[in-house]
């Protein structure tokens, strides 16, 4: 699911959010393996958005509602690919370093650099959760909760 977020960052995303936008649709995500697998290691919350804007018909969102939560991916979204990719990049080196020889002082100044970024991505999904639950009516949220984020999480736990 988190994964789902990643995806929705890619240019040609970018490009259909504003068609998809005029049009009051909610532009789909369709999120790759490797995204997936760096978001569910990099975070442990749920992404709330791909969710969403997959789930239009289920949830009946109205186009007023699909506008803003495309605008939202392409204006938020970026901002949570980012740190992910800065996290598992910043783990990567980590690895490398303690394998040559790193000292442990420098492994903890590494460690809290990487426990920043994964507060300030925690932070970031936290907000977005308020966003969506702002944004969906009380029973749209419920279903959300209940039934359509527990089956898409299924599904990409099975793609993984």
């Amino acid at each position: 699911m988190r994964k789902f977020i990643l995806a929705a960052f890619a240019g040609s995303a970018l490009i259909a959010s504003s068609m998809a936008s005029a049009a009051g649709n909610c532009i789909q995500v369709q999120p790759k393996v490797e995204d997936m697998r760096a978001n569910f290691h990099a975070n442990y919350l749920p992404n709330f958005i791909p969710v969403v804007v997959n789930s239009e018909a289920a949830l009946n969102l109205s186009a007023e509602q699909c506008q803003i939560f495309n605008e939202f991916r392409t204006t938020k979204g970026k901002n949570g690919k980012a740190l992910i990719e800065k996290i598992n990049q910043m783990e990567k080196e980590s690895q490398t370093l303690a394998l040559a020889g790193a000292s442990l002082e420098e492994m903890k100044a590494r460690h809290v650099k990487i426990a920043e970024l994964r507060e300030k991505l925690m932070v970031g999904k936290m907000n977005c959760h308020q966003f969506v639950k702002k944004n969906l009516t009380a029973e749209q949220y419920d279903k959300l909760i209940n039934e359509v984020y527990p089956a898409m999480l299924a599904k990409a736990q099975a793609r993984i």
